[in-house]
């Protein structure tokens, strides 16, 4: 069995802004990929179903559900390279 992620797509709805990308997976009798499992990330948050009508409606229904909780984004602090003094 292989697991091959699928290119990851934007897909508009609303005003919101969704990551999709397929699973496929790929067995050794049927060298065709199936499509297993589709995962949605909206706001941070991810949803995987079987398809990309059932990930987006998890989606959606949760963030209707949780209108108010902010999703946190982690802060990207700048490298440290010593005392950035030249010698």
């Amino acid at each position: 069995m292989e697991v091959i992620r699928g290119h990851t797509t934007l897909l508009m709805v609303g005003k919101e802004i969704l990551y999709v990308e397929p699973i496929f997976l790929r067995s050794q009798q049927n060298h065709l990929p199936q499509l297993k499992k589709v995962v949605v990330v909206m706001r941070g948050k991810s949803f995987m179903e079987d398809t990309l009508e059932q990930s987006v409606k998890a989606a959606v229904a949760w963030h209707r559900e949780h209108p108010g909780e902010a999703i946190p984004v982690p802060s990207i602090q700048p490298e440290s390279h010593g005392s950035g003094r030249k010698s």
